[in-house]
């Protein structure tokens, strides 16, 4: 009895000894667990938190891609380094706040096109006449000129040569005051009712004069880029570009300003031009599109011309006496006035010859001119001047103004 007693208490200090210990050690295990949970969940936290959202972030974003920067040269400003990004640019900049030359442009574009839609349906001079509407119509023209000189561009011309620069930007206006005045001479005609005489010829030679000044003063600074010499094609192709320069003048002069429609479309190569660089420029078209643009254009205008020199007779004048000017011209090197004085005096004495004589002196003319473009290949004049300029201003100029000037 008394030895059952014993191991009754020794069982019973035993259990509480167990559950002490249990109590004790047991609280210290959880504590344990805890802590290796929350280790575990702030180490998993901290990846996350680190980790995996940058790297995300850095997935989503586009990788950068490195632009080759340069200096570009402008008219009037020091060089500026830009950067010649493939990217298209604003259509509108800050040279333009008032948006006058993108509305000027606009309309002078919706213009031509309904000139032009009226001379497809039968309109042989376009809807025009000596009326005040009419000049209404054509002074957006001229203030769309004077609107475009506060931009700046390159001083030369890129070696693609479907950018515009300050010199091609004063030859233009004074071409496009040119066939403007022109212009106002049939309008002025058809008013009084009689011809101005020796009016279209004073024109020309006003034009001829302006054209030379602008040629100096660029030559002066050193930044006279020919026009058609510059461009990377053979030299025969140089020559003929060179030769198709005259039949226009040389167009004007048999015309005497009958109608508006040739003008008109005259001047409409010179803009519209323009407005196909400017689009280029703004990464809007690429320099295809302005090759395919520019022949396009004056296919339209010489048929216009080509028409009125067949219904007023003098088209085999016309051709003979371009013919001439450019053999004069180029070859035998005279003065600009002195080819179009004798073309002039020609052209006023055309009724002496019959159209049979002036044919045979326009083909052979033009055998001669061919034959010589394929000569050019050897003259020194017809050889390409872009290859020895600098490009400093021309090769990574395609983003001035947004880049470089406008930012």
């Amino acid at each position: 009895m008394v030895r059952e007693c014993a191991l009754t208490q020794q069982s019973a200090s035993r259990s509480r000894l167990h559950s002490h210990i249990r109590s004790k050690y047991g609280a210290m295990l959880v504590l344990a667990c805890t802590v290796a949970v929350s280790e575990n969940s702030m180490a998993h936290w901290r990846a996350s938190a680190f980790t995996s959202l940058p790297q995300r972030t850095w997935q989503q974003r586009e990788p950068c891609r490195k632009v080759p920067s340069s200096r570009v040269t402008l008219h009037g400003q020091r060089t500026i380094a830009t950067q010649s990004g493939r990217r298209s640019v604003p259509l509108f900049t800050n040279e333009d706040s008032w948006r006058v030359h993108a509305i000027l442009g606009f309309f002078c574009v919706a213009h031509y096109l309904a000139r032009f839609c009226l001379y497809a349906v039968g309109d042989v001079d376009m809807g025009f006449a000596a009326d005040i509407p009419t000049l209404g119509f054509l002074a957006p023209h001229l203030a769309l000129q004077f609107s475009g000189f506060h931009f700046r561009m390159p001083r030369r011309r890129t070696q693609e040569g479907s950018r515009q620069w300050p010199e091609y930007r004063w030859q233009a206006f004074v071409y496009v005051v040119c066939c403007l005045a022109l212009l106002l001479v049939v309008w002025a005609q058809r008013a009084v009712g009689y011809p101005l005489c020796g009016a279209v010829e004073a024109i020309v030679f006003i034009r001829l004069f302006f054209s030379q000044a602008v040629i100096k003063h660029f030559s002066a600074l050193g930044e006279y880029t020919p026009t058609f010499r510059a461009i990377r094609v053979p030299p025969f192709m140089t020559y003929f570009l060179c030769a198709s320069q005259f039949p226009v003048t040389a167009g004007i002069l048999a015309g005497g300003a009958q109608r508006f429609a040739g003008i008109f479309a005259n001047l409409f190569v010179l803009q519209f031009t323009a407005f196909a660089m400017t689009l280029h420029r703004k990464r809007r078209v690429p320099h295809w599109v302005v090759a395919v643009i520019y022949p396009t254009i004056l296919t339209m205008a010489a048929a216009v011309n080509m028409r009125e020199a067949i219904e007023f007779g003098y088209l085999w004048p016309m051709l003979a006496v371009a013919n001439v000017a450019a053999l004069l011209r180029m070859e035998l090197r005279w003065s600009k006035y002195a080819v179009w004085i004798v073309g002039a005096i020609l052209l006023q004495c055309r009724q002496r010859l019959t159209q049979a004589s002036w044919m045979t002196l326009a083909t052979v003319t033009l055998v001669v001119i061919g034959v010589r473009a394929f000569q050019a290949s050897s003259q020194d004049r017809f050889r390409k001047e872009v290859t020895e300029r600098p490009l400093d201003t021309t090769r990574y100029s395609k983003d001035l103004e947004e880049e470089g000037v406008n930012a």
